[in-house]
């Protein structure tokens, strides 16, 4: 899953060429170094992150490549921006949105600094999933969109559909320009642990695939926005 969301931005950054980006929230695997072993080219990459335990890893990288910047801080925070000499070319949100309290505040925080050819890239779980569509047709569930042991134990606040994505994404300014899913999960993400190996490399890149023509039924879906005008 993780790997099918790099290939994602992989291709979002193949297609855009943005010179500098901006990423909100790094985690704990970079963003940076895949896009970096894909050979892809960009003069600049900022990550806002306010958890140092997650830019330990980056500072390292970020001692090796000028090219990576770093902002121990929330997005919501001011002092940040003086490192930001124009707009962002790219801003990515990846796997975030679903998990801080007030998307609304860090949205409305990211408009603030999107110039008229900014794009924004916001990646999140999909509450509509095969897999979730399955455990209310198990009466595991009640709804898609109930969230599971996995979800409050990653500490979740929400899931979106795809129109619950694009009406938070609108309401905070903005217009999508694109929008789709990549994998398709059948089954909960510990069953899929245990029945990936006998999937194998091209099983895998079935469900990758599946997911893109099925965005629907992906297990997380994407929107690439800019400002309304």
């Amino acid at each position: 899953m993780v790997a099918a969301r790099h290939r994602l931005i992989a291709r979002i950054i193949k297609e855009l060429a943005p010179r500098s980006i901006l990423e909100i929230g790094c985690g704990i695997d970079l963003i940076f170094d895949h896009i970096v072993d894909a050979g892809l080219s960009f003069e600049s990459w900022l990550i806002v992150e306010p958890e140092p335990r997650f830019l330990e890893t980056a500072r390292a990288r970020a001692e090796e490549d000028p090219r990576l910047h770093l902002a121990c801080c929330r997005v919501e925070e001011t002092g940040w921006t003086s490192q930001l000499e124009k707009p962002a070319d790219l801003i990515i949100i990846s796997s975030l949105l679903h998990e801080v309290p007030d998307p609304q505040a860090v949205l409305s925080a990211v408009r603030g600094i999107c110039g008229p050819e900014t794009t924004l890239h916001i990646n999140v779980p999909n509450s509509e999933s095969l897999h979730r569509r399955l455990a209310v047709a198990m009466g595991i569930a009640e709804n898609t969109s109930d969230l599971g042991q996995r979800n409050r134990d990653l500490g979740q606040h929400r899931v979106y559909a795809a129109a619950d994505l694009r009406r938070e994404i609108e309401q905070a300014g903005f217009s999508v320009v694109a929008d789709g899913g990549y994998f398709l999960k059948p089954f909960t993400h510990a069953q899929m642990m245990t029945i990936a190996s006998e999937l194998g490399p091209k099983g895998l890149a079935g469900l990758e695939k599946l997911g893109q023509d099925l965005a629907e039924l992906a297990a997380e879906i994407y929107v690439n926005a800019r400002l309304s005008t």
